[in-house]
């Protein structure tokens, strides 16, 4: 068990926390600015050593990147019956990968659209900055009300 924040009660997720909850699912939500206002938009995704690589078409996540901006990633694992759960969130500054041979091993990794649109960009997000949080089941199943 990681370390409790005393502010929350929830476990606050190392490294090694993080990305075994990556690694357990196949879809997050990628956050970019599109003009001022805050975008963000679901994909699928697998996990690459330091990063994540999903799929785009063109438009405001191929923008953002393009842009040269920070982009937002976060994935929730949630046990809705114990209430339940865990938040991943990481950020970095995205790169669309065009060699050849990288894009023949991405797709090797299994990194293929669910949507039925075309996706021919592959992005990645390197983790500059992760961080985990955990909710544990209370005792009782009481709601705290602070």
């Amino acid at each position: 068990m990681g370390m409790i924040e005393e502010r929350t009660g929830m476990e606050i997720l190392d490294e090694a926390g993080c990305l075994a909850v990556l690694r357990s699912t196949q879809v997050g939500r990628v956050g970019v600015i599109d003009g001022a206002v805050p975008v963000i938009l679901p994909v699928n995704f697998v996990v690459d050593g330091r990063s994540i690589l999903f799929r785009s078409a063109d438009g405001g996540k191929l923008s953002a990147v393009a842009n040269g901006e920070v982009i937002s990633f976060e994935v929730d694992v949630i046990d809705m019956g114990n209430h339940t759960g865990t938040s991943v969130l990481l950020s970095g500054k995205a790169e669309v990968v065009t060699d050849p041979d990288e894009l023949k091993r991405v797709i090797r990794l299994g990194l293929h659209p669910w949507a039925t649109t075309p996706k021919p960009h592959v992005i990645r997000i390197p983790f500059e900055r992760m961080s985990g949080r955990r909710i544990a089941p209370t005792a009782h199943g009481e709601l705290f009300l602070g």
